[in-house]
């Protein structure tokens, strides 16, 4: 008996150890077979490694493990295999065509070529003469592959792949034209067939018909949205007939779906023609980097941008917030008329703070679904970041989108709560940030110490992350709603059987809102506080609680809904239960000042960067921190460097900060800064509040609305409207005056959080006596709206 062939170390490996077992060798072979059919190639390989073992040149056995190593992705192993079987059966054309296939996969067109010949001329079967056409063209020999897939179809007309590369002959010996037929032949063929689309608008493209080309790419992204080739086949298409933005949406795509040359250049130019220089010039470093040698592309791409490239780009991955934008980009470039994925690329956007074009996108959601109330919310929230739109156009705005949801949604007329003034009343929160929130941190100690004899409170939750605040609002409300599955009727149907008789919405145009379910009027009384700082733009809510600052008289038309003024500050905030020390002014140290700013990135925008620009040049060797949960993307870090680039501050002046989860941490790091800054128009609230508390004073500027007096209300309760600038020249010139006094900038910051525990600002008992008071004022007014009840 022959002694077995020990495994080789291939299968070794693939084995893990595992026993031979005694079998016949044409039982061995039949079960490798079987197990390739059924798709487990590791365990075939090792049935013909064992047939191999006692028959070292079996020829199907050597076939069988080629076929076992290409599945698994091994070539070098798959071709060597075959070419023993070929060695061992050169008469067998099925071990030829396996060869050519292995060689084929090793980018070895020319031998693949030769073996697929070999195939042919043992069996000239239709299937081998498609492949042997396949090399042929691999190999540059175009006018040789169109004969053999002639031959292809002449034995056999109805193989869709002979067609297709005909097609890609003729395409090759500039043929487009005829090889349109090809293409569409094949795809009549084989409608699945997802290359030969792309292929058809290739040549369509090229024969002079690049609107029907469009509608191919478009049909195979409708299959297969990943498809690489059809992205840059569109893109190029597009950017030829001048459509520069849909161009760039499928230039990103395909550069998503793999970085390449071709994708990041063309990138580049459609950019360059729509005037986006920052992110042109980021694309063609890329391109660049990709294909380093190629002084062609350098030159043009030079051209282009009016500008050198010395330097590429350093090879990078996509960061998180680059690749949402991809993705989303890619679904639009998919399916053009997409309303939701428009609206997605809008939000993501708003988070880098590029408002301008988050903006376009929220319009085109719109413009394609006219009723779609939540995109709608999203652009309304984001007209709040920009400051260049006039506030009566933005209450316009609201307006059109309240009267477009009364038209949906027809509020209830009449309520069964009863009328009479002096009752407990019922008064119910709906909020979507319940939680760690800005909402949450002013509404805690509020909410603790209202009277219960007064006030039932109900909260009806749209919480998506619940925390240990969450776990405290439940004990201090008591009655506690999980809404989040609940459609907007059903939450109205709810509100209602629950009695309520004032709704405050805690939301408005942002995240998780339910203002859908406040448009039927679930309630006699709603009210909007806290969550939004502009009109919501529904005439269901009846008021908006306020004070003198955020909103004067001079701007009550700028609501829809009827201030309701409390006495001293619309806002209380719930102290940290940290001990968090605090700490001398960072520049006593450092030997220069540290302005900082804690606030989301996509409040800075260029009207906000440019004043602290004028801010940095007016106190030399200062310092900007900026301290927001996007900066931890690589992308928005960038693009917020280039932007404070354009207003002359060079990088190494800005230190960019992620947000950190532990709050103790997170309040720590004010101890950093010497001097807040306060963004506009969309002022900070929770950031101001917070910095004051660890003693940094916070600069801000006058507003003209709401969302921009934020700053001005928070320091005239704090008695400082010293540090209120009246317009950015007055905001630089103060800043470099507060920065020049260091001894009064140590005993301010001394006292701050003292100051701030004796305004109205900490005392949540006031403050709910306050609220009380209104809550009381509302109900009574609309008690004698009925005709029942006194006043009590």
């Amino acid at each position: 008996m022959k002694q077995k062939t020990p495994a080789s170390p291939v299968w070794q490996a693939l084995a893990g150890g595992t026993p031979v077992l005694p079998e016949s060798v044409a039982q061995l072979q039949a079960r490798g077979m079987d197990l390739l059919r059924l798709d487990q190639p590791r365990e075939a390989g090792l049935a013909f490694q064992q047939v191999l073992a006692a028959r070292p040149g079996h020829p199907d056995a050597l076939n069988g493990l080629g076929l076992a190593f290409h599945r698994l992705g091994m070539p070098e192993q798959a071709e060597r295999a075959f070419s023993r079987a070929v060695a061992a059966a050169p008469s067998r054309a099925i071990f030829h065509a396996n060869h050519g296939l292995a060689l084929m996969t090793l980018a070895r067109p020319a031998e693949a070529a030769e073996s697929y010949r070999k195939a042919v001329r043992h069996d000239p079967s239709p299937a081998f003469e498609v492949h042997y056409g396949m090399a042929l063209l691999a190999a540059g020999r175009a006018q040789e592959a169109a004969q053999a897939e002639r031959r292809a179809i002449a034995r056999r007309p109805d193989i869709a792949e002979a067609h297709a590369y005909l097609g890609r002959a003729l395409v090759s010996l500039d043929r487009a034209g005829e090889a349109v037929a090809c293409f569409e032949k094949a795809v009549s063929l084989q409608p699945g067939f997802v290359d030969a689309h792309v292929w058809l608008a290739d040549a369509l493209a090229a024969s002079g018909a690049p609107e029907l080309a469009i509608d191919h790419y478009r049909a195979v992204m409708a299959q297969m949205p990943e498809h690489e080739a059809a992205h840059l086949g569109l893109a190029d298409v597009a950017a030829a007939m001048g459509k520069h933005r849909l161009a760039a949406d499928n230039y990103r795509a395909a550069a998503y779906l793999r970085p390449s040359a071709p994708a990041y250049a063309g990138l580049a130019r459609a950019l360059a023609v729509l005037g986006e220089e920052a992110g042109a010039l980021e694309a063609a470093r890329l391109a660049l980097r990709l294909v380093p040698d190629n002084r062609a592309l350098k030159e043009e791409l030079e051209a282009v941008l009016g500008q050198p490239l010395d330097e590429a780009a350093e090879a990078r991955e996509m960061s998180p917030m680059e690749r949402e934008e991809a993705q989303y980009r890619m679904a639009i470039a998919t399916t053009g008329d997409n309303p939701v994925a428009q609206a997605q690329l809008g939000g993501a956007l708003v988070a880098m703070g590029r408002h301008a074009e988050a903006i376009g996108h929220f319009r085109e959601a719109l413009r394609l679904r006219p009723d779609y109330f939540r995109a709608w919310s999203e652009y309304l929230f984001s007209i709040n970041y920009v400051g260049d739109m006039p506030v009566a156009a933005m209450v316009d705005e609201a307006r059109r989108w309240g009267e477009a949801v009364a038209a949906r949604i027809p509020a209830a007329s009449r309520h069964a709560n009863a009328p009479e003034p002096d009752r407990r009343l019922k008064v119910g929160l709906v909020s979507g940030d319940l939680r760690r929130h800005p909402v949450g941190f002013f509404l805690e100690a509020p909410l603790a110490a209202l009277d219960r004899n007064a006030v039932e409170l109900f909260a009806y939750s749209n919480t998506e992350r619940p925390d240990d605040l969450t776990a405290r609002f439940r004990q201090i409300v008591g009655n506690w709603r999980d809404t989040a599955e609940l459609s907007d009727a059903e939450l109205a149907d709810r509100i209602r059987a629950d009695g309520i008789d004032i709704l405050i919405d805690l939301s408005g145009h942002t995240g998780r809102n339910r203002l859908l379910a406040f448009a039927e009027k679930p309630a006699p009384i709603a009210v909007t506080w806290l969550g939004y700082f502009a009109t919501t733009g529904l005439a269901a809510i009846d008021y908006v609680l306020a004070n003198r600052w955020v909103i004067p008289e001079t701007e009550e038309d700028q609501w829809i809904e009827r201030p309701w003024r409390l006495p001293d500050t619309y806002l209380c905030f719930t102290p940290p239960r940290l001990a968090v020390p605090l700490a001398r002014p960072p520049a006593l140290a450092n030997g220069f000042v540290t302005f900082g700013s804690a606030n989301n990135i996509n409040k800075v925008n260029d009207r906000t960067a440019a004043c602290w620009a004028d801010v940095l040049r007016a106190v030399p060797e200062s310092r900007l921190l900026l301290r927001s949960r996007t900066l931890g993307d690589s992308h928005v870090s960038e693009e917020v460097r280039a932007r404070f680039a354009r207003f002359g501050i060079a990088g190494e002046r800005l230190v960019l900060q992620d947000a950190v989860d532990d709050y103790g941490a997170h309040l720590a790091r004010y101890n950093d800064v010497d001097i807040a800054l306060d963004p506009f128009p969309y002022a900070g609230g929770t950031t101001s509040a917070e910095a004051l508390w660890m003693g940094v004073p916070v600069l801000t500027l006058r507003g003209d609305r709401y969302v921009a007096h934020m700053g001005e209300s928070i320091l005239h309760n704090m008695g400082m409207p010293e540090w209120i600038a009246a317009d950015p020249a007055d905001y630089a010139q103060k800043a470099a005056a507060f920065a020049a006094d260091l001894p009064a900038l140590t005993a301010l910051r001394q006292s701050l959080r003292h100051r701030f525990l004796v305004s109205p600002l900490a005392n949540a008992p006031a403050f709910a006596r306050h609220l009380e008071t209104a809550f009381r004022g509302m109900w009574q007014e609309w008690c004698r709206g009925q005709g029942k009840g006194k006043s009590g």
